[in-house]
């Protein structure tokens, strides 16, 4: 989806549509696509923003040209407001939306940080894939996935950080 929105031409916005609306049918994490395609017009498109190309009188965040392109998104809001009740629902029904009394803070900030590694742990090695992930057991399975991803979250953080001038798309 995102290589189609790329392209830049008609055809391919109405790709970029048609494939964030099928991955969107296998799991619901993509519903963060509008917000990755806003940063993408800002950097590296310089669509949008105070530094878009043009100068000045084209950039900005509230001009026309900036409208047009909030408003390009709505089709990619839709979707992922649509997919984001069906997956509230869809939790609900299998019962895994767990409470802030039964999960303390503590707990839920460990699983955010575990949430930021898995898909890329996921991604490297492809095994136990499964439509829906329980928090219940991500916690049952003690301290040590948690600690191992907030330190591959920390670790990857700094090195974007560090690298922020040198690798500006990697950070």
């Amino acid at each position: 989806s995102v290589l189609a929105y790329l392209r830049g031409t008609r055809a391919g916005y109405w790709m970029s549509v048609g494939l964030f609306a099928m991955a969107l049918t296998g799991k619901s994490m993509p519903v963060t696509l509008p917000l990755v395609l806003l940063v993408l017009d800002v950097y590296p498109l310089r669509r949008l923003g105070p530094f878009a190309e043009g100068g000045p009188s084209v950039g900005g965040w509230w001009n026309p040209s900036a409208r047009r392109i909030y408003l390009e998104k709505a089709p990619f809001l839709v979707l992922s407001a649509a997919a984001t009740i069906m997956a509230v629902l869809a939790r609900i029904e299998f019962g895994s939306l767990a409470e802030v009394n039964e999960v303390g803070w503590g707990a839920r900030l460990a699983a955010s940080v575990y949430a930021l590694a898995f898909p890329l742990w996921k991604m490297v090695i492809p095994v136990g894939l499964s439509p829906l992930y329980d928090l219940r057991a991500a916690l049952g399975r003690g301290p040590w996935p948690f600690v191992m991803a907030g330190t591959a979250v920390a670790g990857l953080t700094a090195l974007a950080v560090a690298r922020a001038r040198r690798w500006p798309a990697f950070a």
